[in-house]
């Protein structure tokens, strides 16, 4: 599988979503089938690291899938997890389940919050 896009921004991203304890748990983790010069010339962008070595690093770190996404594309590879709205009919279970959860809320206001903080589903009462 080739690279799309060369880009040296894998290792900010990857520096800015490792805080400090994760940025150790990430560098113990790595450096158990990595050398330490490799992990830091992956940081400061002077080597180009494996898809293997991109989905390692969300791994340790506990990404969230679009956080995934955006550190492999940034690292010049196609995103890994598809991303689909709400009304698609392949999440018509998940669509049923939010609407029990809901109308297990109700007579209170409760609402469904989507990824970009906008309001989805809100229940009945106000």
């Amino acid at each position: 599988m080739t690279r799309q896009v060369k880009s040296k921004a894998f290792g900010p991203r990857l520096n800015g979503g490792a805080r400090s304890a994760a940025c150790r748990s990430l560098r113990s983790a790595v450096l158990r089938t990595s050398r330490q010069r490799h992990l830091s010339f992956l940081e400061s962008g002077r080597a180009e690291p494996s898809r293997e070595m991109v989905l390692r690093c969300c791994a340790v770190l506990d990404m969230p899938l679009r956080q995934q996404n955006a550190l492999m594309l940034a690292a010049g590879f196609a995103p890994v997890w598809r991303e689909s709205d709400l009304g698609v009919p392949e999440l018509a279970q998940v669509n049923g389940a939010l609407d029990y959860m809901l109308a297990q809320q109700e007579p209170y206001p409760a609402f469904v919050v989507g990824p970009p903080l906008e309001r989805c589903a809100p229940t009945r009462a106000r």
